[in-house]
């Protein structure tokens, strides 16, 4: 991995597990509303294999390929502009 890479689950289509896969992926620069999060844990609930299905955030998303994750945990030490952050533990 660089430091222009992240690993990360991508969803190529609409189906079961199956259609997920651990790929490098450009890594992204945050706006100046987001922070980038160095991930340590991932969890998989009812809206990622809802959307996964072509149901949940499906809609939102739009067509593959996205990468799913409703739910992180992980450290940012990067920010900037003005940002409000409510974290739920």
């Amino acid at each position: 991995m660089s430091d222009t890479t992240m690993r990360a689950v991508l969803q190529h289509s609409i189906g079961g597990p199956d259609v997920l896969s651990v790929e490098q992926v450009p890594r992204p620069e945050p706006l100046p509303t987001e922070v980038r999060v160095k991930v340590h844990a991932a969890g998989i609930n009812p809206v990622d294999w809802k959307t996964r299905a072509g149901a949940g955030m499906a809609g939102v998303l739009g067509e593959p390929p996205f990468i799913p994750q409703a739910h992180t945990r992980g450290e940012s030490n990067h920010t900037h502009g003005k940002l409000v952050l409510h974290v739920a533990s």
